[in-house]
C-alpha cells in the first residue's frame, strides 16, 4: 500500500511538472528566438545550393579528362587547331515554355530518360552535364557527348521527353493563337539584344511553326566546335563557372540561381577515371624525362597538357620502376 501511494505522488509530481511547461510554452511569443527551441520547422524536403568551387575545378578536371579519352582535338594540314565533329558533341537544352514544376522532377522525368535513349541510340560511353538557371528561373542544361549526334534526334528526343510535364503542349496553346504581326511584336519585345537573326529567319521560324502547328518547339541548340580556339576553355566556360561575370552566356544575362537537386553528372565511365597526380622530383623526375627523350613521337599535345603514350611493360623495360609503381597504385582502370 505504502509502495502505491509513493508512486502515485510521483506520477501527480510529473503531471504537475509537464502542466507547468506547457504553460511556460504558452507565454513565450512566436517572434522570440526561444520559440524555436520548443517549435522546430521540418526539415525541408529538397536542399537547394549552388555550384561550389570545389565543384568547378572537379569538373573542368573531369573536362579535360573528357577531351582527352575521346581524342577531340586534330592538327589540319595546316598546323591549325581542328575539332573532329565525329568525337564531340555539346549541346544546350531548354523548357519552351515558363518552368512550372521542381527541378529534380524536370531532371527525373525529362533529362534522365533523354540520357538513356541517347545512349541507347549512339552508344554514348563519355558525357558530361550541367545545370543552370536562366534569369526568368528557368531550368537548361549543358551537355557534352563522345559521338556525333544528329540535332534533329536531340530535338525531337528531348521535346518528346518534356512533354510529359506537358511544357510542348503549353507551347503549342499560347503560339498557335498568335498571328504573324502578334508573333513580330512577341519576338522584339523578349528577344535578347545579341540575337543576330534576321527579319526572313524570323518569318521563317513562324512559317516552320505554322507548318509543324507548334508541336516541335527549338527547345536545343547545337554548339559549333569547329572554329573553336580552345576547346577546353569554350567548354569550360559552360560547365565550369557559374559566375556570370566570366559565363559564355553573359550577353543573355544568365545567372546560376538556386537549383534543386543535382547541379551536375556524368557517366560511370567517365567518373571510374582517376586522376593522377606526383610532384617530379628525384627518380620521378629522371625516369620521367628519360620516357619523354626516348618515346618523342608518342607524345601528344592539348589544350594545357600533354601525354606520352606508353604502356606499363614498356615502362617496365626501361627500368623506371617509380613511374610504373606510380601507374599501378593511381590508375584502378586504364581508359580504353
Amino acid at each position: 500500500m505504502i509502495s502505491f501511494i509513493e508512486t502515485k505522488k510521483e506520477t501527480q509530481a510529473e503531471l504537475k511538472k509537464i502542466q507547468k511547461q506547457k504553460r511556460a510554452f504558452k507565454t513565450i511569443c512566436p517572434k522570440c528566438p526561444a520559440w524555436k527551441l520548443f517549435n522546430k520547422e521540418p526539415d525541408p524536403v529538397y536542399t537547394y545550393h549552388h555550384l561550389t568551387p570545389r565543384a568547378k575545378r572537379k569538373i573542368l578536371s573531369k573536362t579535360d579528362t573528357f577531351l582527352w579519352v575521346t581524342g577531340a582535338k586534330r592538327l589540319s594540314k595546316k598546323n591549325k587547331p581542328y575539332y573532329n565533329r565525329n568525337n564531340t558533341t555539346f549541346c544546350t537544352l531548354t523548357l519552351p515554355f515558363k518552368q512550372i514544376h521542381e527541378d529534380t522532377e524536370i531532371k527525373a522525368v525529362a533529362l534522365n530518360q533523354f540520357l538513356i535513349e541517347v545512349k541507347a541510340k549512339y552508344k554514348v560511353k563519355y558525357y558530361l552535364w550541367k545545370a543552370e538557371k536562366t534569369k526568368a528561373g528557368s531550368l537548361h542544361f549543358h551537355i557534352l557527348f563522345d559521338r556525333f549526334i544528329h540535332w534533329e534526334f536531340i530535338n525531337t528526343t528531348w521535346n518528346k521527353n518534356i512533354n510529359k510535364l506537358g511544357y510542348v503542349d503549353r507551347y503549342q496553346e499560347k503560339f498557335s493563337k498568335m498571328s504573324w504581326s502578334e508573333y513580330w511584336r512577341y519576338y522584339d519585345q523578349t528577344k535578347y539584344k545579341n540575337d543576330k537573326r534576321s527579319n526572313l529567319q524570323v518569318w521563317n521560324a513562324y512559317q516552320k511553326g505554322v507548318k509543324t502547328n507548334w508541336k516541335c518547339p527549338n527547345s536545343t541548340d547545337i554548339h559549333r566546335l569547329k572554329e573553336v580556339k580552345s576547346l577546353t576553355r569554350y567548354v569550360g566556360k559552360y560547365l565550369g563557372s557559374a559566375d556570370t561575370n566570366v559565363s559564355a552566356e553573359m550577353s543573355k544575362k544568365i545567372q546560376t540561381d538556386k537549383i534543386n537537386g543535382k547541379i551536375w553528372g556524368l557517366s560511370t565511365a567517365l567518373s571510374s577515371i582517376k586522376n593522377m597526380g606526383a610532384e617530379m622530383i628525384g627518380e620521378l623526375q629522371r625516369e620521367f624525362s628519360y620516357i619523354c627523350e626516348k618515346f618523342s613521337d608518342k607524345i601528344k599535345n592539348f589544350d594545357f597538357s600533354s601525354v606520352v603514350l606508353v604502356t606499363l611493360d614498356e615502362l617496365i623495360e626501361n627500368h623506371c620502376f617509380s613511374l610504373s609503381y606510380l601507374y599501378i597504385n593511381n590508375i584502378k582502370k586504364p581508359p580504353e
